[in-house]
């Protein structure tokens, strides 16, 4: 959420950008030139004392909690979309830290702070993830009430309360202007729906918010919004990556905002180890890969079909240019040939080549490209009357990606 008000908010939100403290540690992978930019957003869950009781006011840089919201940003700098996918909280994952194995996603945070949530999304849906945005319940409250309020249909009554947990819900249903406290009040309800629907809400409250900060024009009020956003933010992007964030931000428009949610299904599972089982969010393989496939890589596997593509295999390894095939073919595309280059015909650069005056075949092939090795070059050679639109000639420094 914070991450699009800091992306709206354009001009007037960079004279206070350098006031966010940045986390910078850790080995975390850098978007390549043209790239899509993947960022994780973290809401931070309250944090439990001693006495047992929450306490809503642990400084960011301190706090081990749990995280109550996880959703994947990924912006595509060139086409000026965006798309959010929310993570159920409870989702199952091979956590990648020693000692650790199959938990629940929101326990990443707990065990090694945001890099560890960053990997085990990566280890979750093989992707490079390369910055994150935390923040916390008070950052959400203080945000909305600068806003002057987030109009809020909210579907039904709700009714909740857990001092424990610091929850005293009481919202009417019908259409309303929510405050700070109440905007909490709707984002933190989960009796009726669980955790998904929460999560429809929290999109809901996302889009909601967007139309407010769009609104939100005058530049001493944007100053004034972004003053306070800054406190309750941390990051390990540099100052230039966020003002390059922020160009890249203030350019997605509402329509190019697809939101979606991780498809899976609630199941108890005993993990190795444990003696009990866990209600988790066991993901649907083969309906996450179609969704992270188009929102994460940009991949429309209806779109590919249409594009006839040769492969050749200018490498010394055996069998290298039918698995970039095979790859090509996953992501719908229609290779028609696979055949070994010619002596000499490429270098250690994998190439792709278009063939049509119509640009659009190659990049998509680039696209897929990409994805499956670090290092291609996007190249023309106009020829009618061939049976194929792309050729890929894979280049002796390929090597593919491990993510994928």
């Amino acid at each position: 959420m914070v991450m699009f008000v800091a992306g709206f908010l354009g001009s007037a939100i960079l004279t206070v950008l350098k006031g966010i403290h940045s986390d910078m540690s850790g080995l975390v992978p850098v978007p390549r030139p043209g790239e899509r930019v993947n960022v994780l957003f973290l809401g931070l869950d309250a944090v439990v004392d001693s006495s047992g009781k929450v306490n809503l006011d642990v400084p960011l840089r301190s706090s081990r909690s749990r995280t109550d919201t996880m959703i994947l940003i990924s912006f595509d700098p060139a086409g000026g979309s965006a798309s959010l996918i929310s993570i159920p909280r409870d989702t199952r994952v091979e956590i990648p830290a020693p000692g650790r194995s199959w938990d629940k996603i929101n326990a990443a945070h707990v065990y090694g702070g945001p890099l560890l949530a960053m990997r085990s999304v990566e280890k979750l849906l093989d992707i490079p993830v390369h910055y994150y945005v935390r923040t916390n319940f008070q950052g959400v409250l203080s945000v909305v009430n600068i806003l002057g309020g987030v109009e809020i249909d909210v579907e039904t009554d709700m009714r909740y309360s857990d001092p424990y947990q610091g929850l005293a819900i009481d919202l009417k249903r019908g259409l309303q202007t929510l405050d700070g406290d109440k905007a909490l009040q709707y984002l933190r309800y989960r009796n009726g729906g669980g955790d998904i629907a929460r999560i429809q809400r929290q999109q809901k409250f996302i889009a909601a918010l967007l139309r407010r900060v769009v609104s939100f024009n005058t530049v001493l009020r944007a100053q004034a919004l972004a003053r306070e956003v800054v406190k309750y933010i941390d990051t390990n992007m540099t100052t230039s990556e966020l003002f390059d964030f922020v160009r890249i931000a203030s350019q997605v428009t509402d329509p190019n905002v697809e939101m979606a949610t991780l498809p899976g299904d609630a199941k108890y599972i005993t993990d190795p180890g444990r003696t009990m089982a866990l209600s988790y969010w066991v993901l649907r393989e083969n309906e996450t890969d179609e969704l992270v496939a188009k929102l994460v890589w940009g991949i429309d596997r209806e779109q590919n079909a249409a594009v006839t593509v040769r492969v050749l295999n200018g490498t010394d390894v055996a069998g290298l240019g039918a698995e970039v095939a095979s790859r090509l073919r996953a992501d719908g595309f229609n290779v028609v040939q696979v055949a070994n280059a010619p002596s000499g015909a490429n270098g250690s650069e994998t190439r792709v080549v278009m063939h049509t005056e119509d640009q659009t075949p190659g990049k998509l092939v680039a696209r897929s490209v990409m994805r499956l090795a670090a290092e291609s070059g996007l190249y023309k050679e106009i020829q009618k009357d061939l049976p194929y639109a792309v050729t890929v000639i894979v280049g002796s420094g390929f090597k593919l990606s491990a993510t994928r």
